[in-house]
């Protein structure tokens, strides 16, 4: 065999390679890079709930057990605190009710957020 079609060989050899990268990069890349579905969660869900200033230390404390939050951050410069979910509820359902609490200003879940 020549020196060139030895080449020829080796050099498609690499092409079907590269074909195969590409293919297996395409179809890892979108399941990688997809995000949860609402509802779906693959870590803990967070939320950030911001208070009424005239909402008590008690009336707090009965929102976090009767939505079974556990605290895991005070932001107390913005009357706010950040939460994880504790019971198997709905993210979306739990946001609703943490938004109609008479003593919540707001409710939304805790995630990065890029300007550009």
């Amino acid at each position: 065999m020549s020196a060139s079609a030895n080449l020829l060989r080796k050099v498609r050899g690499f092409q079907k390679l590269i074909r195969l990268g590409s293919l297996l990069f395409l179809l890892i890349v979108p399941v990688l890079s997809t995000p949860a579905r609402a509802g779906e969660q693959t870590a803990p869900a967070r939320v950030i709930v911001a208070f009424q200033k005239t909402a008590g230390q008690d009336e707090i404390q009965a929102l976090e057990r009767r939505h079974q939050l556990k605290m895991v951050s005070d932001l107390p410069a913005a009357n706010s605190r950040v939460y994880v979910l504790t019971g198997l509820k709905n993210l979306q359902e739990t946001l609703k009710a943490l938004s109609a609490e008479p003593i919540a200003r707001y409710a939304e879940v805790d995630q990065k957020v890029s300007i550009k």
